[in-house]
C-alpha cells in the first residue's frame, strides 16, 4: 500500500462542542453480515416484527449496483432488494437488504446518545432473527451541510481541508471536489473525507461528508467489541469534524457549550 505524508502535525487535544445549529444533514451506520444460515426474504419481514412499533411504515425498492472486475471482459450489474422501515416522522429508517443493515436519521438529529440506542437494539434485533455467525463490513457516516453566504464564499474561512489551485490558473471556482483517505490504524479504522460544493443552482453551501470504516470487520465480532468499535468511531468522526472546520464555521452553527479538551483519539 502506497502512502502519501503531508508535512504537518495534529494537535493532541481537541475540544468537544455543542452546537445549537449543527450542520448535520444525515446520520447512518451500515453494517454487513457473514450469514450464519442461507438468507431468505422471512428475515425481513421477521425483523419488521420487531420494530415495527418504532418504524411502522414499510416500504420496498430495488437498487442497481454496478461492479467491474479486472477478470470479467463486462460491467456486472446486478439489482439488490432492499426493504425500509420508516419511523412515524419519516426521519430514521432502518434498512435491510441480504445480510446487510443500516440505520440512517435525518434531521432533527436527536444526538449521539439516542442514535447510538437505536441502533444497538436495531442490531440486537437483527441478531435475533438473521443468525448471523459474524460481521464483514462496519462503517459510520455523518454529512454535514455548510450554509455560507453566496458573496462570502471563500473555502478557508470555512473550511481547513480544501483543494490547490495551480498557479496561473484562476482561482475563482464553479465547483470543486477534495477526497482525503486517513487511516486511524490503533482506531481500527479508515476516514474517508469528502469535501465539496453543492451543485449549481442550490443554495450556497459546503459539503462535509466524513465516513469511519472498519479495517478488519471480522474480528468485531457480534457482541460488545461491535458496539466498542462503533463508540470508537464516532469519537474518531467527531474530532475529524472538528479538526475540519474554523471558527467562522463554527459561528454559524452557533456554539452553545464547549467541553473540558480531552485527548484526541
Amino acid at each position: 500500500m502506497c502512502g502519501a505524508r503531508l508535512g504537518h502535525t495534529v494537535n493532541a487535544m481537541v475540544t468537544r462542542r455543542i452546537y445549537a445549529m449543527p450542520p448535520l444533514v444525515e446520520a447512518l451506520c451500515e453494517i454487513r453480515f457473514d450469514p450464519g444460515r442461507t438468507w431468505d426474504w422471512t428475515v425481513p419481514g421477521l425483523l419488521y416484527a420487531q420494530v415495527q412499533e418504532d418504524f411502522p411504515e414499510r416500504e420496498q425498492d430495488e437498487q442497481l449496483e454496478i461492479q467491474w472486475r479486472a477478470d470479467l471482459p463486462q460491467v456486472q450489474r446486478q439489482t439488490t432488494r432492499r426493504l425500509r422501515f420508516f419511523n412515524r416522522e419519516r426521519t430514521a429508517l432502518v434498512q435491510v437488504s441480504k445480510d446487510a443493515l443500516v440505520l440512517n436519521h435525518l434531521r432533527p438529529y436527536p444526538g449521539w446518545e439516542r442514535f447510538r440506542s437505536m441502533l444497538v437494539t436495531v442490531i440486537e434485533k437483527y441478531r435475533a432473527v438473521a443468525s448471523p455467525k459474524g460481521v464483514s463490513g462496519c462503517a459510520l457516516r455523518y454529512i454535514n451541510r455548510i450554509p455560507v453566504p453566496k458573496d462570502e464564499a471563500i473555502l478557508e474561512h470555512y473550511l481547513q481541508a480544501i483543494p490547490t489551485v495551480p498557479k496561473n490558473l484562476p482561482e475563482t471556482l464553479i465547483g470543486w471536489s477534495l477526497t482525503l483517505d486517513i487511516p486511524h490504524i490503533a482506531q481500527g479504522g479508515v476516514v474517508r473525507l469528502e469535501a465539496g460544493s453543492t451543485p449549481l443552482g442550490e443554495d450556497t453551501a459546503f459539503i462535509l461528508d466524513l465516513r469511519f470504516t472498519a479495517l478488519n470487520p471480522q474480528d468485531l465480532g457480534l457482541d460488545d467489541p461491535l458496539v466498542a468499535w462503533i463508540d470508537n468511531a464516532h469519537k474518531v468522526i467527531e474530532d475529524t469534524f472538528e479538526a475540519s472546520i474554523t471558527d467562522q464555521a463554527r459561528s454559524i452553527f452557533q456554539e452553545e457549550l464547549s467541553h473540558d479538551q480531552l485527548p484526541a483519539r
